[in-house]
Parts: C-alpha cells; sequence; structure tokens
C-alpha cells in the first residue's frame, strides 16, 4: 500500500522582479520628496517658490537614494537571517564589524602618528606595521562577538547585533563630522540636515512592506520618471534656482549643476 511523501514546505511567493522594481524607483522618489523638504524650505527663499525647489532638489537626489534604498532593502533582509540561526550572515556581520571597527581604530592611530611624529618616513612605518596589529586584535574581538552572537538566544543575539551597529555607526558619524569640521571647509549645519533627513527617509522607505504595495509596483517608475524629467527641466530652465541649490542646500549643489550642464549641452 503506497504511502503519502512528506510535501516540501511551500516557499513564499515570490513578487515578480518588474513589481520589485517599481516598488524600489516608487519608495525611492518617496524618500526623495520626503528627504527634500526641509532643503526645498531654505532653497525656495531665493530659487523662486517652494514647489519648484521641491522637485528639483528631489530630482537631484532621486539617483543616489535608489541606490541607497536598494542596499538598505538588502541590508534589513540580511539583518533578519542573521537573527535567525544561520552561520553564513553572523560570519558577514563580524566581517563588517571588523571592517568598521579597523577604520575607526586606523584613523585614531593615525591622528595620534601625525600629533606625536614629525618623520614621515618613519611614521608610514609604525602606521604599516601598527596597522597590522590594530586589524589582528579587532578580527579576534570580531569573531569573539561572532560566537556570543551564534551562542546567545533570539533576545540576546538581538540586543548585541544592534547595540554594536549602532554604536559602531555613532562612532563612525561621529569621526566624519570631526573631519569634515577641520580647517577652511568646515562642514555646514544644512549639509548635516540634509544628509539625516535623506537617511531618516530611505530607512522608513526602505522596509519590505513596501515591496507588497501595488500602487508602488505599477505606478512607482513612471512617478521616478516625472519626477526626474520635471526637476531636470526646472533646473535647466532656471539658473536661479541651481544657485539657490548652490547656497542653501550644498550637499545636491554638484548634482545640480550637473543637471543643468548636461541639459544646456544637449
Amino acid at each position: 500500500m503506497p504511502t503519502d511523501s512528506p510535501s516540501p514546505a511551500e516557499e513564499p511567493p515570490r513578487t515578480p522582479l518588474l513589481a520589485q522594481a517599481g516598488s524600489l524607483f516608487g519608495a525611492a522618489t518617496l524618500a526623495a520628496l520626503l528627504g527634500s523638504v526641509p532643503a526645498a524650505v531654505r532653497v525656495a527663499r531665493d530659487g523662486g517658490g517652494v514647489l519648484r525647489a521641491w522637485i528639483g532638489l528631489a530630482a537631484c537626489a532621486l539617483p543616489a537614494l535608489t541606490v541607497v534604498v536598494g542596499f538598505a532593502r538588502s541590508a534589513r533582509e540580511g539583518a533578519r537571517s542573521i537573527l535567525a540561526d544561520d552561520e553564513a550572515p553572523l560570519v558577514t556581520w563580524a566581517i563588517a564589524i571588523w571592517a568598521m571597527t579597523s577604520f575607526l581604530g586606523l584613523a585614531a592611530y593615525g591622528a595620534l602618528l601625525r600629533a606625536k611624529t614629525h618623520h614621515h618616513g618613519l611614521a608610514g612605518v609604525t602606521f604599516a606595521l601598527g596597522g597590522l596589529a590594530i586589524g589582528g586584535a579587532l578580527a579576534l574581538v570580531a569573531r569573539r562577538l561572532m560566537h556570543m552572537a551564534r551562542d546567545a538566544d533570539p533576545f540576546g543575539r538581538a540586543a548585541l547585533v544592534i547595540s554594536v551597529v549602532a554604536s559602531l555607526l555613532c562612532a563612525l558619524l561621529t569621526v566624519v563630522v570631526r573631519v569634515a569640521s577641520v580647517g577652511d571647509g568646515a562642514l555646514p549645519s544644512s549639509t548635516l540636515i540634509d544628509a539625516i533627513a535623506f537617511v531618516i527617509a530611505a530607512g522608513a522607505l526602505s522596509r519590505q512592506s513596501f515591496v507588497r504595495v501595488a500602487s508602488l509596483a505599477v505606478g512607482g517608475i513612471p512617478l521616478a520618471l516625472g519626477v526626474l524629467a520635471l526637476g531636470w527641466a526646472l533646473l535647466s530652465q532656471e539658473p536661479a534656482l541651481v544657485e539657490a541649490i548652490r547656497v542653501h542646500a550644498p550637499l545636491l549643489a554638484r548634482i545640480a549643476a550637473l543637471m543643468a550642464g548636461f541639459a544646456a549641452a544637449g
């Protein structure tokens, strides 16, 4: 008498590639529009209206945010795998932790050598040898953290992963701000505000739930093309808008100038 064999577990339905692309471009466009609000308010003082400034800035931010939202979606999926009982994502997490801590360690070590050593050749050799020692020591630390995360219960693993990543991101942000504020080219406060606004918008719109939004899957690509085309037209026809972006939104000034230049050349 034949016996019924166990049926394999059904895989969750996969979103079609075109729908994934539509939701990606739609989410990136919404992130560009949301993140551009603070800059649009500033640029509108000299750029001829909030709506023009808003569309022009969103068009400038859209290409970069498309990449950022795509990577953020992948990172969310990777984080879910890390919190599960899977060895490969934990190894990837440990490598990322080692890379970030090595950057911070080498930056601090290089700053120390620059302040204490005046012989460039000796400083270079010392930095190379010290860098190898720092990298090796931090590799052992990352390996230990990986084993701690693997052996912990789900709640402890989540707490460890989130706390370590959050601490390193705060440290990296501090280093970037300190480096950017050194010398005559101090980082304008408006640049930090715009960067934070875009990061928050990209993080909010990178949730996997937006992949299943039918309106984004269908209208995402037309929406992105419309914002990009309209913003490009505004930047090419209104030099005052490009100048206002340069003054009040330096984070997007180069992109605005490039888009206006390409339009003029065409």
